[in-house]
């Protein structure tokens, strides 16, 4: 059940941070084919609130659940996109 929460985390924190070193249009590509072909590899594929809640509203996930994920994509995000942020002042 962990690893379903470090799967969270990596993939929200690659999202951030994709996105702010290409922009949403390409982050967002970027992820989506990344998830296509690893195939289904994550469990529930998140790595966003709205989802997440989306998620709870079906009862798909529990509402614990939805609290940890909450706790786990907030910060990840804002730190991939600060990394990202980052990155992009250094080189570009």
């Amino acid at each position: 059940m962990i690893s379903i929460y470090i799967l969270e985390l990596i993939g929200t924190l690659l999202l951030g941070f994709l996105i702010s070193l290409l922009g949403k249009s390409y982050g967002h590509i970027l992820l989506g084919t990344t998830l296509l072909i690893t195939g289904t590899l994550f469990v529930h594929n998140c790595f966003n609130p709205a989802i997440a809640l989306c998620y709870l509203l079906t009862n798909k996930i529990s509402f614990t659940t939805f609290i940890y994920y909450i706790m786990i994509e907030l910060p990840s995000t804002v730190i991939g996109f600060m990394f990202g942020s980052y990155i992009k002042s250094l080189y570009f």
